[in-house]
């Protein structure tokens, strides 16, 4: 018998229902059987905070986002882990990471919590966007970021 997958969507998303679509495709060539879980927005969010899902395509950014996500992931028993995560050790990291004083000594708290991310993780990304911009030769100069800062939400 095939492994099988329930693989819980947004379809509101835009890009996810093309996505989930590719990725069936691809894990069937394989032999795993998919199951597109296909919710609407409350019911998502519903199921998704309480855990009751087998697996759900998510999209996760860089920067801000990421580091905000990656706490809340590394917190046991925490509401706000959405996912249910528990790596053991990483909630003392976290405690000596915030009490760094600077950049330089949290970065060996924040390898740490890579290494048991990598470890540990029962998360996988499936799919990495790549940002692309097509610019006109008479484009001098052009700024991108993945997260737009809290200065530049006015202009």
């Amino acid at each position: 018998m095939n492994p099988q997958i329930d693989l819980m969507i947004n379809p509101t998303s835009p890009g996810v229902s093309t996505l989930a679509t590719i990725l069936k495709a691809s894990w069937e060539d394989i032999g795993v059987t998919v199951n597109i879980d296909s919710q609407t927005p409350t019911a998502f969010a519903t199921k998704f905070n309480t855990g009751k899902y087998q697996s759900a395509l998510l999209f996760e950014s860089a920067g801000a986002v990421a580091a905000y996500e990656l706490r809340k992931k590394m917190t046991c028993g925490s509401s706000f882990n959405n996912q249910h995560i528990c790596i053991p050790g990483t909630p003392d990291l976290m405690k000596k990471l915030d009490n760094a004083p600077d950049l330089q000594a949290q970065q060996p708290y924040i390898n740490a919590l890579v290494d048991a991310w990598r470890a540990s993780s029962p998360t996988i990304i499936l799919y990495r966007a790549q940002f692309t911009a097509v610019l006109a030769h008479s484009v001098k100069a052009f700024d991108y970021a993945s997260s737009t800062t809290f200065y530049n939400w006015g202009r």
